[in-house]
């Protein structure tokens, strides 16, 4: 797959470049950090997000995160310091949903 990841202040894309089209628009409340690619996983950091995608430019998952927050991946393993309250969870699961 040919995808491209585009990402500017709050604005977000995914395009797909072997016919070049749009495949999708997002948005990163008050602005991205970067991109990082881990494995077959895309990774955003942004403000207050930190979500993940496959690389077809899938949504896989999304977790609101706030300052200083920091993540590691090994292997298939992420680790998550948010505030100092630290999480750990598959890269391609995401983190676990909390019931309401």
């Amino acid at each position: 797959m040919h995808r491209l990841f585009v990402g500017a202040g709050e604005e977000l894309f995914c395009y797909d470049l072997a016919e070049p089209r749009r495949l999708w628009r997002d948005k990163a409340d008050t602005g991205l950090w970067g991109w990082e690619i881990a494995g077959a996983t895309v990774l955003m950091s942004a403000e207050l997000e930190f979500a993940a995608w496959d690389k077809g430019g899938e949504k896989l998952w999304s977790r609101f995160v706030e300052p200083p927050w920091s993540y590691t991946v090994v292997d298939d393993q992420v680790t998550l310091d948010v505030m100092g309250e630290i999480s750990q969870f598959n890269l391609r699961a995401g983190p676990r949903r909390i019931p309401h």
